[in-house]
């Protein structure tokens, strides 16, 4: 595996030999001042380009950056919508195991691209197109504090999907019912989770992506209890996993109306009633 110092300077040299290339930033958790970079953390760049079809005619150009095991371009998979912003994304990971998401990005949009995430690093700007670049910070990936509508949309959906899962059980149907936990009732506990979070940091945490820093912030009896939610290869293991799921989201979505001054809606008392009753 090359180092990161020469992937940087790969980087910066195919942008300097281009003409067409104007600037480059870097962007994610190898700027983050709170981060250090592991052998793991991909390269999120961004190449700031006068004209994003000349690339994007012949995708071989990507090539001049080495061997890959894989590529994707989101914006060519099936059912992708064009981009009105007109970036182009080439995620690429190379045989030596490192991973650049590079993008395209027209210099017409230079300044929503550095608006769009505060967590970006201006390496090279031929033609002043940042001339006073911020420091990065994570502000742009903070939790943010949940609207009452928020806040009450997600309960609702909870306690609404609640019984798909023990109707899935009650019927033997384990499938159905841990693709429910698994692809609602989680994401409801997890984003209710994290707005608890923000209520005990003043709204000014970072989790990261699919909230991978979250169980730093829970306490050790929390994190267990959220590990059991994904064991489910019983009825028995599945159903502990969905009273641990109500039980959790219960802990916090009480602990964020509490903090957010938020009334608590009576999804929680009627649908768990009715399922005590099943």
């Amino acid at each position: 595996m090359q180092t990161e110092k020469e992937w940087m300077e790969r980087i910066l040299q195919v942008a300097q030999q281009d003409e067409r290339v104007r600037a480059v930033g870097l962007n994610g958790s190898r700027v983050n001042p709170e981060l250090k970079p592991d052998c793991f953390s991909d390269f999120d760049v961004a190449y700031l380009v006068t004209d994003v079809g000349a690339f994007t005619a012949d995708h071989s150009w990507v090539d001049v950056f080495g061997k890959r095991l894989i590529l994707q371009t989101p914006n060519l998979m099936v059912g992708a919508k064009p981009r009105e912003d007109g970036w182009f994304p080439y995620l690429m990971l190379f045989t030596d195991g490192v991973r650049v998401d590079l993008t395209l990005v027209p210099v017409s949009g230079a300044q929503a691209y550095l608006a769009a995430d505060s967590l970006t690093k201006i390496l090279l700007d031929k033609d002043g197109l940042f001339p006073n670049p911020p420091e990065p910070d994570e502000s742009s990936h903070y939790i943010q504090p949940p609207t009452f509508a928020q806040f009450d949309s997600s309960c609702n959906e909870f306690w609404w999907v609640a019984p798909y899962v023990m109707k899935g059980l009650l019927r033997g149907e384990l499938m159905y019912a841990t693709w429910y936990i698994n692809h609602v009732l989680r994401d409801e506990l997890l984003k209710m989770y994290a707005w608890k979070v923000g209520t005990e940091s003043d709204f000014s945490v970072n989790l990261g992506s699919a909230y991978r820093f979250l169980p730093t912030y829970m306490t050790e009896r929390e994190y267990e209890r959220l590990l059991c939610t994904y064991r489910m290869e019983s009825p028995t293991a599945c159903m502990q996993a969905f009273n641990q799921c109500c039980g959790l989201f219960r802990l916090a979505s009480h602990a964020v109306a509490l903090c957010m001054d938020f009334p608590y809606p009576d999804y929680d008392e009627k649908v768990s009633s009715y399922l005590r009753g099943l």
